[in-house]
């Protein structure tokens, strides 16, 4: 809510001079699902009014509730104090690979278009956020049981995954040519075909645990050049894996700062942590990104782009301002359909992104 907002339900619920655990519960409820540094510092103000009992039990739960508040926000500074020392470095990199007039790759290694490369400093001098996703938020409101948390500010799910196996700049990386390669080449892969289930047994309690094995076949044919969803929470013995479809890439992707586009693997895991499931942030690798989301692509036409939800809320809010990857993607000559926008993601019948929403073009 607001620090003023807190402080509101604080003189709501103690009109009657006593704090119950109902009403303590109101003051962390009023605080809303991020908890600001100034909210922390309204609800320990309640402390200092010797005119207002509190009982035991209230006493406790907002105890215990800043406690974990303040163990939370130690561990957002030390992580956000590591974001902003490599920032410079980082900045210098970007600033040596947008050069103009000089032959720069990006770190996939293609060759940077002088086009790209002026859309990319035009939008950063506007105000479009390069933005490390290993940054944090405020602490928040556990949303899957009692207590608090903390999620990035960019994304829920910050990953720190490295470039890797296929996670490799060059592997995730998507160009046009790329695209055109996949659907003329005629090429042997591993596609998913479907999935099995296998039981195991914990041998300390007994209990028997069923999990899905993905399963795979062995085609020669061409590649689709689409790029399309996939999810699923199976083992994958090859991560290198297509999709069912016979994508190379899932449709999670991102554009660093160096203005290139990266797409995750189809199978959607890395053999350094083959339990986890790469989400947009696993793209990051240590770079920052201009933006990410949704993309689909059909016989090598982007046909749509969305916006994470994480990023609509800030652009919408104006808490920050991104590049639009629509004419960056041009720059880079993939083919696209006709008057193709950017839009929200899971907004309904929402419009696309007005260009008045902090998505800079």
């Amino acid at each position: 809510m607001s620090v003023s907002g807190v402080k509101n339900t604080i003189r709501s619920v103690s009109t009657d001079r006593t704090i119950d655990k109902a009403d303590a519960q109101k003051i962390l409820d009023s605080a809303g699902s991020t908890v600001s540094s100034g909210e922390e510092r309204a609800i320990k103000d309640v402390f200092n009014n010797s005119s207002v009992q509190i009982d035991a039990e209230a006493k406790k739960l907002l105890k215990d509730a800043l406690r974990d508040i303040s163990s939370l926000r130690a561990h957002v500074r030390q992580q956000n104090d590591g974001v902003a020392a490599r920032a410079s470095g980082l900045q210098a990199a970007e600033d040596a690979r947008m050069k103009p007039g000089v032959t720069t790759k990006t770190l996939g290694g293609s060759v940077i278009p002088e086009e790209v490369k002026a859309l990319v400093n035009k939008a950063r001098a506007a105000g479009a956020v390069a933005y490390d996703v290993a940054e944090l938020d405020d602490p928040a409101k556990d949303d899957h049981g009692e207590g608090y948390t903390v999620t990035g500010k960019w994304t829920p799910y910050p990953q720190d995954v490295g470039s890797t196996g296929n996670l490799a700049f060059s592997h995730t990386e998507v160009t046009p040519q790329k695209l055109e390669e996949d659907m003329n080449t005629v090429q042997t892969f591993t596609r998913i075909k479907g999935y099995r289930t296998e039981t195991q047994r914990d041998f300390r309690t007994g209990e028997e645990h069923t999990f899905q094995v993905a399963e795979y076949e062995r085609v020669t044919e061409k590649g689709t050049g689409n790029i399309t969803a996939h999810y699923d929470e199976a083992s994958h013995p090859d991560q290198y894996a297509r999709g069912p479809q016979g994508q190379k890439w899932a449709n999670n992707f991102c554009i660093l700062a160096d203005g290139s586009l990266h797409c995750l693997p189809a199978a959607r895991r890395n053999p350094a942590e083959p339990g986890l499931i790469l989400t947009n942030p696993s793209l990051a690798r240590g770079q920052r990104m201009l933006f990410n989301g949704h993309i689909e692509v059909r016989n090598g036409v982007v046909t749509s782009i969305g916006m994470s939800g994480r990023l609509q809320k800030l652009a919408a809010d104006g808490d920050a301002k991104f590049m639009d990857p629509v004419p960056l993607l041009k720059a880079w000559g993939f083919k696209m359909s006709p008057d193709l926008q950017v839009h929200f993601e899971g907004s309904g019948d929402r419009p696309n992104i007005d260009r008045n929403t902090n998505v800079i073009g």
